[in-house]
């Protein structure tokens, strides 16, 4: 997974302790924050940063943070505004970009439980962004895999799964053989995502053309064949039907 870049900008450095103590069990490893007053040259900072999700602490500026909203729109990012008056959340709502509204003094919980909803739908959008690109791209049908020793030339056709081994990835076959490769599993994700495969556990990258069905009882399954069943994480879940176009 990739990261996700959060900017909080206040006057107040407690506010920014306290968004980030509430996020960085969402995502370990995968969240970086900045922490920057509001100033109108920070669109160009927001830009290169390349900032996923802003919080903009309004009270001592609110005229000039929605100044700052107009400037910023255009801009590829999810914003929510803090506050401590909620009359603020009627102009928000009028911009895009705004996603949500926290009151002061704010609630760890409730900071929480906004970024969680958000953050996903980040992390969903980026998915579908790079799943589109499967269309504009020229699809060769044999992949490449690389071993200690050789290099075999595999159809994507006769891939079933592929399985993360620490830092290296084992092929499954549809002919019941085995190929380990001396690449990652994130590799081969990015080499794959825009053809017919899909990363539906950490573990497991599944050729979704061999899948027969997903089995709903007891959790979500992706069942190949008759003897195998490779588990769907649960953040996994939603991206996969979207993905399908189940709903």
């Amino acid at each position: 997974m990739e990261k996700y870049n959060v900017m909080i900008m206040s006057v107040d450095k407690k506010t920014f302790d306290v968004v980030k103590t509430s996020m960085t069990s969402l995502l370990p490893g995968f969240l970086s924050f900045e922490f920057s007053t509001l100033s109108f040259g920070n669109v160009k900072l927001i830009e290169k940063k390349k900032i996923d999700l802003l919080f903009i602490d309004i009270d001592a500026i609110e005229e000039a943070s929605f100044a700052f909203l107009e400037k910023i729109k255009s801009v590829d990012l999810r914003i929510i505004l803090i506050s401590s008056f909620e009359k603020f959340a009627v102009n928000a709502i009028e911009f895009d970009i705004v996603s949500g509204y926290l009151i002061k003094p704010l609630d760890l919980d409730e900071v929480k439980h906004l970024s969680r909803k958000i953050l996903d739908k980040i992390i969903f959008l980026k998915e579908v962004q790079a799943n589109e690109l499967r269309t504009r791209e020229y699809r060769l049908n044999f992949l490449a895999v690389s071993s200690v020793d050789k290099i075999d030339f595999v159809k994507l056709e006769d891939i079933l799964f592929c399985e993360a081994d620490g830092r290296y990835t084992t092929f499954f076959l549809e002919n019941g053989k085995t190929i380990v490769s001396s690449k990652n599993l994130g590799g081969y994700e990015k080499i794959l995502k825009n053809k017919s495969f899909f990363r539906i556990h950490h573990r497991y990258l599944v050729n979704l053309e061999k899948v027969i069905k997903i089995d709903k009882a007891g959790g979500n399954y992706c069942i190949l064949g008759k003897e195998k069943s490779l588990p769907v994480a649960k953040r996994k879940q939603e991206l996969l039907i979207r993905y399908l176009k189940i709903k």
